[in-house]
């Protein structure tokens, strides 16, 4: 039997991870409501299948329309650096 929860949450997340990936958005989407067609196609006339496609229809990107973003828009990797005036008040705390 198809665990039928996983496939809700493998196509919902499909989109952060190909975005993470470095994809942009128009690629993240395509990726995205493709893992959802072959989610319903396992689970064909069920109510599962009924909420995929809901789900699916009811997704919203910038590959929907630019109202929604810009098709071209990527994520990147948070740069982390030291906040010296924290560091050195903490460092004054502890002197």
């Amino acid at each position: 039997p198809v665990n039928e929860r996983n496939l809700f949450w493998r196509s919902d997340s499909t989109y952060d991870i190909a975005m993470a990936q470095r994809k942009n958005a128009g690629q993240a989407a395509q990726l995205t409501i493709a893992a959802f067609n072959a989610a319903i196609a396992q689970v064909p006339g069920t109510a599962a299948a009924t909420w995929l496609t809901w789900d699916r229809n009811w997704f919203r990107s910038a590959h929907h329309g630019a109202e929604y973003g810009d098709v071209n828009a990527r994520i990147f990797p948070f740069l982390v650096a030291p906040f010296m005036e924290a560091e050195e008040a903490v460092a004054s705390l502890s002197a």
